[in-house]
């Protein structure tokens, strides 16, 4: 009967541990969505000056070096956010002395989040891809 004991307290902390793990991906879920969303919307008041229609009149390469301003932009913000996010202590560190450290969580690093977020709602990019991709490869 002493040999359970262990091994039920083991199972124990496994799952504390699981469930800090869980609270900890929706923490960095959290706090890389709502920057994702204001860079979003301050990017559609800077880029989103024209209509579809005048994408469409643009030169190849006058739309290629908006595309490519926009995204060298989205890179300059990724990697400062990204080297941001990693100082940001979660709530979640060492929680109940399990040992759980947030900066070894790989989306944690990643800022993958962010991005995702960033150009999905970033509907004057999509725009400029979908024409820019349509001149290129035609429909």
């Amino acid at each position: 009967m002493e040999t359970i004991e262990p091994i039920l307290q083991t199972k124990q902390n496994l799952s504390i541990y699981a469930l800090i793990e869980i609270l900890n991906y929706s923490y960095i879920i959290l706090i890389q969505l709502f920057p994702g969303l204001t860079c979003a919307y301050i990017f559609k008041k800077i880029f989103s000056e024209k209509t579809e229609e005048e994408y469409k009149t643009m030169s190849l390469f006058q739309l290629f070096f908006e595309l490519w301003i926009e995204f060298w932009s989205i890179l300059v913000l990724y990697y400062i956010f990204r080297n941001i996010i990693v100082k940001v202590p979660s709530p979640f560190d060492n929680l109940c002395n399990y040992g759980f450290k947030n900066n070894l969580v790989n989306e944690t690093k990643s800022g993958y989040i962010f991005t995702i977020v960033f150009i999905v709602c970033n509907q004057s990019l999509r725009t400029k891809l979908r024409i820019y991709y349509e001149r290129i490869f035609g429909k």
